[in-house]
């Protein structure tokens, strides 16, 4: 499931940068955008895409800032297709 995918990878993505594991965040994050743009999630997917291109470009404080983020964005996508999936669903 998505969100429970989504969220686990954020925070794994989060840690890599925080110890400047760049090639391993930006895999991660190259996973994450394809996985996200697929559901609709554009924002989280272009952060994927930032913290991809910053990763593999060596990663600086900026990309370290972004993939901190980025846990709570997915968890603000997550947020919103439940509520769009529970409003589709709706009698």
């Amino acid at each position: 499931m998505f969100a429970e995918d989504a969220t686990q990878q954020a925070e794994a993505i989060a840690d890599a940068a925080d110890r400047a594991r760049w090639d391993e965040a930006s895999r991660l994050a190259h996973g994450l955008k394809s996985a996200a743009a697929a559901l609709g999630a554009m924002r989280v997917s272009g952060l994927c895409r930032d913290i991809e291109i910053g990763g593999r470009e060596g990663g600086d404080a900026a990309v370290q800032r972004q993939a901190r983020a980025l846990p709570r964005k997915v968890g603000a996508a997550v947020d919103a297709l439940r509520a769009f999936h529970a409003g589709a669903y709706a009698p």
